[in-house]
């Protein structure tokens, strides 16, 4: 009777490391999807400030405007009061 050794060793892939480096990159994928989430409601938020501050000038050089027309007239009032 004979016996055989095997000496062919057959290596161990690395499963458990490429899992590990997939798990953390997908580990960073979802922080960085949670992070532009974050940016794009900063985004939002910044344009409706800049959309609500324009319309809030627009109404102060309307009312500016009105002011410097109602004073135009009172001096035209007053340096006619004082020709009469």
């Amino acid at each position: 009777m004979s016996q055989h050794i095997n000496l062919l060793q057959h290596r161990r892939r690395p499963i458990g490391s490429a899992l590990a480096a997939l798990a953390l990159l997908s580990a960073l994928l979802l922080g960085l999807l949670a992070y532009e989430t974050m940016l794009r409601s900063q985004a939002a938020a910044l344009r409706q400030e800049l959309a609500n501050g324009t319309s809030a000038l627009q109404q102060s050089k309307a009312a500016l405007l009105a002011l410097g027309a109602q004073a135009a007239g009172t001096v035209d009032n007053i340096s006619a009061s004082k020709e009469i």
